[in-house]
């Protein structure tokens, strides 16, 4: 299944665990939405695209000009993983900037 963004960012969980966190910006009759992916297995190009295939066997495709979140409740969303004290042993949360290597 492929999911497509509107806006999305990279999220590091650990050193080895890397999230897609997607979003939507709803309208009058349907809220702002978001969605995380369970981690990036493999990531390559579709033209104006990255791909980013999920451990789980999703696929985000996500356009390379929609890096960022606008969205005032899916920022708060975001924000608030930052604001979570990991539990004991757990990685944080820390963002990535926006370069992306294949």
């Amino acid at each position: 299944m492929k999911t497509i963004p509107e806006e999305w960012v990279l999220v590091r969980v650990d050193d080895d665990l890397v999230k897609v966190f997607g979003s939507w910006r709803g309208g009058f009759e349907t809220g702002d939405r978001w969605k995380m992916n369970s981690g990036i297995e493999h990531t390559s190009e579709d033209g104006d695209y990255y791909l980013f295939k999920g451990y789980s066997g999703s696929v985000y495709k996500c356009h390379k000009k929609g890096y960022g979140i606008n969205s005032m409740y899916n920022s708060g969303v975001l924000m608030s993983f930052k604001d979570v004290e990991p539990m004991k042993g757990a990685a944080a949360v820390r963002w990535i900037n926006r370069r992306i290597r294949l």
